[in-house]
């Protein structure tokens, strides 16, 4: 997709083929995520009113899985989109190795989407707007960066 839009390949003809092409790894990412995040709610859910002392170190353990997972996520579409051959389990990879590799961007990032993601609830339209606007923009231009200088070393 990257390629096409900056070559300015894309039209009709090319469209539905690289939209279906993408539908299939998407559908996959998706599916993955409703799991893991069906998962971590249930967690959650069925231990909350729970007295024991073991899920009160438990909770957060999940709670670290789950910002873990959501900053994975935040950055797999752009590892994704610059794969030569792209697949969901790669890019999930690649995204979790720039997560590892820049935790200070990553976390910071994920922490400060999330505090929008709060805000664009509460308020709606105006910050869902931002909201998407700065997820999209942070994340391509974070492995764009980590992709620039891996290149050059």
């Amino acid at each position: 997709f990257h390629e096409w839009v900056s070559e300015g390949e894309i039209n009709y003809a090319t469209l539905f083929p690289a939209m279906r092409a993408l539908w299939k790894d998407a559908l996959g990412w998706g599916a993955l995520n409703v799991l893991v995040w069906l998962i971590l709610g249930g967690n959650f859910a069925l231990s909350w009113h729970s007295p024991a002392l073991v899920w009160w170190f438990l909770r957060p353990v999940w709670a670290l899985t789950a910002l873990g997972w959501f900053t994975v996520n935040l950055y797999f579409w752009p590892c994704y989109f610059r794969m030569p051959s792209p697949q969901v389990g790669s890019a999930l990879r690649r995204s979790a190795r720039f997560a590892l590799a820049h935790p200070g961007v990553a976390v910071g990032g994920a922490l400060v989407a999330l505090v929008l993601l709060v805000f664009s609830v509460v308020l709606t339209f105006f910050l869902v707007v931002a909201w998407m606007s700065w997820v999209g923009l942070l994340a391509e231009y974070a492995v764009e960066t980590a992709t620039a200088h891996q290149s050059t070393d």
